[in-house]
């Protein structure tokens, strides 16, 4: 863009210039062009409005030969401002949906959106398969291909396609063994909070809230004196820190719950309120406010000989024993957040509360005073 003035017959006058060049397509650029204009805020009213009318022509040009890279920008802005979308999205998802596009569709970027084939998605589920990726970033390609056709066939955006090509494609990646989950016992949950009291870590007060209330990590660096209701013995929950993006917002679930809050966490509630230094109820801690919880409590536990951990395996625990003491599947649901019944699956098979017992019925070996052992080949030389 240029703003230039020149001289005719002894006035000045200014010309404006503009030239936008699509990002998705390099081919595409237009240009704007106006003179004659007396005045220099003139001139820079029309370069905005010439400006306006290039780039509404470059998106127009883009529609006409729309490429795969348009397409995945247009869905992207979609998915964040909820135009043409059924069904809202987390800026998380979104962030998670454009950036394996980017990845792993790269060299479909400056082909046109119609031309995409099945055998384009075969090939990028094998790299995938060749970089030893999970099936699960296969599955999420699959979905975000699927999400974006489906939208871009609604909304008219590609106009000679019918079906995702994704649609009904196998991924080939094998599904991985499943490996029993990271569980703290009873006496472990107990060694990590006496041992980080004792060293007086920043972390005791964190990680103890974690196991009584099975809140998430961007949950408790959210959580505000104003959610905590010590009169009714209950932490509400209602919103969660995003570290990628930088912000608050809903919880993972989209919805509020309640916690009860327990004798123990009663006390360390008091404790914390005592030593309170802002609206935060928990201390702001750098590493739990820029998402390394992980290998803060990974490196701690290694340290004093526990099991290494990952701190949403505390949720776990916290499940897991309420599981235990025979709390009901679905307050536990409830409790934690919970929404997927093969999740909770997955921590009532850690507490075993489904086959405790189950085998007391069996009386196959004899006891132990009356197992008598008869040498029936007679006394035989062992040298």
């Amino acid at each position: 863009m240029s703003i230039k003035n020149y001289i005719e017959d002894g006035v000045t006058y200014f010309q404006v210039s503009v030239a936008v060049r699509s990002k998705n397509n390099r081919s595409i650029r237009v240009q704007k062009q106006k003179a004659g204009i007396t005045t220099l805020l003139l001139a820079k009213k029309a370069e905005k409005e010439l400006k306006e009318q290039a780039l509404r022509e470059t998106i127009e040009k883009e529609h006409a030969e729309l490429s795969w890279g348009a397409l995945v920008r247009e869905w992207e802005l979609a998915l964040r401002s909820g135009d043409g979308i059924d069904k809202v999205v987390g800026k998380t998802t979104v962030e998670d949906y454009t950036q394996v596009l980017h990845t792993h569709t790269s060299l479909w970027w400056k082909r046109s959106a119609n031309e995409i084939t099945r055998s384009d998605v075969r090939a990028a589920y094998q790299e995938i398969a060749n970089l030893g990726l999970s099936k699960s970033v296969a599955d999420k390609l699959r979905s975000a291909i699927n999400g974006l056709y489906a939208w871009a066939i609604d909304t008219r955006k590609l106009k000679s396609v019918s079906q995702s090509p994704a649609f009904g494609i196998n991924t080939g990646i094998g599904r991985e063994e499943e490996k029993r989950p990271e569980i703290l016992t009873l006496s472990e949950i107990r060694k990590l909070l006496e041992l980080a009291k004792g060293y007086n870590s920043p972390w005791y007060p964190v990680w103890a809230m974690a196991l009584s209330t099975g809140m998430r990590a961007g949950e408790l660096c959210a959580l505000r004196w104003e959610d905590v209701d010590l009169e009714n013995k209950l932490i509400h929950v209602r919103r969660s820190a995003n570290k990628r993006l930088g912000q608050e917002g809903p919880t993972k679930g989209r919805y509020w719950r309640d916690v009860p809050i327990n004798a123990d966490l009663e006390s360390l509630l008091l404790e914390l309120r005592s030593l309170q230094r802002g609206s935060h109820v928990l201390p702001r801690i750098r590493e739990l406010l820029s998402g390394e919880q992980a290998t803060v409590i990974r490196e701690f536990c290694e340290s004093v000989g526990l099991p290494s951990i990952r701190f949403h395996t505390l949720r776990a625990c916290f499940a897991t024993q309420l599981l235990g003491a025979s709390v009901a599947v679905p307050t536990v649901m409830l409790i934690g957040g919970w929404k997927s019944l093969k999740t909770m699956q997955r921590y009532i098979r850690l507490s075993g509360v489904e086959v405790q017992g189950a085998t007391e019925g069996l009386r196959f070996i004899p006891p132990r005073d009356a197992v008598k052992v008869v040498n029936l080949f007679g006394q035989r030389d062992l040298d």
